[in-house]
């Protein structure tokens, strides 16, 4: 974090863990790669920053307080606060915001992120400039005063998708990383993930690609992202993994990120590359059930590819095609079972209480996952997320039981009931 000797001071900072359905401790912390892109992006301008991870600080506590964050900007002292946020985590974003506020009234806030894509209107007023979208270019003009007034309306900014990715890991100095990896240590996180095959730490989480080519209803990633699948290559995915595992002995990855196997020409290159460099770095990734093979998963599995996480999502061919999945049961049945054969784990995530879903389309779901036995199941229930087909559709329809304001969320009608029957988390987790 070096400065050049001006006056701008920047603080990154993400909110709390949340307590709401979806946001309460709903994932280990991993490392914030979000907010890594801007540290990479300002390091490149040579403007002083520092990092505030409020969800590793509150992790597992049950009354965190924003003491630690008002430590940072006594201490520190910021010109310029940047908050990034998912709709989930917008009640513990405006904590932070508000703190800013009391203890520098004179401190700029940006706020970016999902919610900021989402809710870029409903927001402006609470902070000095919105960023809808990637903030790697918007960040440094904004600090700089150097916007082009084409990405502009008011102090909402928003810039073009990068692309290529791999622009992103070429610094000013020659150095290739994608995140400043010094101010991430793997090591601070202690991260493992036994259910995806992860048990050997320390574990980095890594995002290399953003956006989806599939249209399920119940996504936002199209909201987010825009339809298309851009990435970092192969060679900058395991010239980096060789990278952490020299300077941090980290010893397994997980790709978080919505369909990394989506691109078979560049998993099959990074397997090859894994392999021949005899790295011997556990992984696992988020894929589609249609996108595993028999060769591939042989592959994956020679490359140390310990578990998958699919969104099988249904096991009622109705609701399947009801959501625009893209799959059928037997395609799902056939991945679950490569997966046994190659030894990788297989992690099922389930979604209830979609529009048009009756008891019988949940009982063919709960039959089918005992047939299918993957080896680790997530039961969640769909909770109305802007940026989906399926969220317009109820904000339309007004088939829905309650509409957070902060959030934005929709909870659709009979959400309540079927939560409680489902997750088994006490009322007191839902804002109503």
């Amino acid at each position: 974090m070096k400065a050049d000797g001006s006056t701008t001071r920047v603080l990154l900072t993400k909110p709390a863990a949340g307590k709401y359905p979806l946001g309460c401790d709903l994932y280990p912390p991993m490392i914030p790669m979000g907010l890594g892109f801007l540290a990479r992006a300002l390091r490149d301008y040579n403007v002083d920053y520092a990092m505030s991870d409020n969800y590793l600080a509150s992790f597992g506590q049950t009354n965190w307080n924003d003491s630690k964050f008002r430590t940072s900007l006594r201490d520190y002292r910021p010109t310029h606060v940047c908050v990034s946020a998912m709709s989930v985590e917008w009640p513990e974003a405006l904590q932070l915001i508000r703190t800013t506020r009391e203890e520098l009234p004179e401190c700029q806030i940006y706020c970016g992120g999902p919610h900021a894509r989402f809710a870029s209107k409903e927001i402006s007023n609470l902070c000095d400039a919105v960023v809808v979208g990637e903030g790697e270019r918007a960040l440094p003009h904004l600090l700089t005063g150097t916007i082009s007034p084409e990405f502009r309306n008011g102090n909402i900014i928003e810039y073009p998708f990068i692309d290529p990715l791999d622009s992103l890991v070429h610094s000013t100095n020659g150095r290739k990383e994608m995140i400043p990896w010094d101010d991430f240590s793997p090591l601070q996180y202690n991260l493992v993930m036994p259910w995806l095959g992860l048990d050997r730490a320390p574990v980095v989480n890594l995002n290399t690609s953003r956006g989806c080519p599939f249209s399920c209803k119940f996504c936002s990633i199209l909201g987010l992202w825009g339809r298309g699948f851009r990435y970092f290559t192969a060679p900058v995915i395991v010239d980096e993994i060789q990278d952490l595992k020299e300077r941090f002995g980290i010893n397994g990855v997980c790709f978080r990120e919505d369909n990394f196997i989506v691109l078979r020409e560049r998993v099959e290159k990074m397997c090859e590359m894994l392999i021949d460099r005899q790295l011997n770095i556990d992984w696992a990734a988020e894929a589609r059930v249609d996108s595993i093979d028999e060769p591939l998963a042989d592959l994956m599995r020679r490359s140390c590819c310990k578990g998958l996480l699919f969104g099988v999502e249904s096991g009622s061919e109705w609701m399947l095609k009801a959501m625009q999945k893209g799959i059928t049961k037997e395609v799902t049945r056939r991945a679950i079972a490569i997966c046994k054969q190659h030894g990788i784990k297989s992690y099922a995530t389930i979604v209830y209480g979609l529009p048009g879903e009756l008891p019988e389309h949940r009982k063919a779901t709960k039959e089918f996952l005992s047939d299918i036995k993957p080896d680790f199941v997530e039961e969640s229930v769909y909770l109305g997320i802007p940026g989906s087909a399926y969220y317009s559709e109820l904000l339309r329809e007004g088939n829905w039981e309650f509409f957070d304001p902060v959030t934005l969320h929709i909870y659709p009608r009979g959400y309540k009931q079927l939560y409680r029957e489902t997750v088994k988390h006490q009322d007191g987790v839902l804002p109503y």
